[in-house]
């Protein structure tokens, strides 16, 4: 039997994905229309990014991924505003990405801050602060940019 169809055998099995899901996956963080966010089970530094099976596609943490490996990671003066793509599973379903802290929907007008203007979808949801909100020199980054277009990023 190939190492394939063996790995299929054991994902067909609902112990063993049950166990998978649950030795990846924390705590649950949130959840949108395509996607379930939950805390990395080992590493609270990360998210775990599970694409529902609503589409056949697993277009959001594709994008996510392509986006940061390709092109944003490559721009120091762009990427401190995104939240690091980590790996992701071969088909796509899973996103392991570096974790922000939530902020308050009034975040931005009250400290000033200006976002890019490459980003389309600016509700507070999207962001998050790189360090926890004891801290006096937070980062904010966006953890949810699957709607983003190279020609944006270009443009910025």
């Amino acid at each position: 039997m190939s190492e394939i169809n063996i790995k299929q055998e054991l994902l067909n099995n609902d112990l063993v994905t049950s166990g998978l899901l649950n030795l990846l996956c924390g705590e649950h963080i949130g959840s949108g229309g395509t996607r379930h966010v939950f805390q990395h089970a080992n590493d609270p530094e990360l998210g775990v990014k599970i694409e529902t099976p609503k589409y056949t596609a697993a277009v959001g943490n594709v994008t996510e991924f392509y986006l940061w490996s390709e092109y944003i990671s490559k721009n120091e003066e762009i990427s401190k505003w995104f939240a690091e793509c980590k790996q992701i599973s071969h088909c796509g379903r899973i996103l392991i990405q570096e974790r922000t802290m939530p902020i308050h929907p009034q975040f931005f007008v009250e400290n000033d801050i200006k976002i890019p203007n490459f980003f389309s979808d600016v509700k507070s949801e999207n962001f998050g602060h790189e360090r926890s909100l004891e801290s006096s020199n937070d980062i904010i980054k966006c953890h949810d940019y699957s709607t983003i277009t190279l020609r944006t990023l270009d443009m910025a």
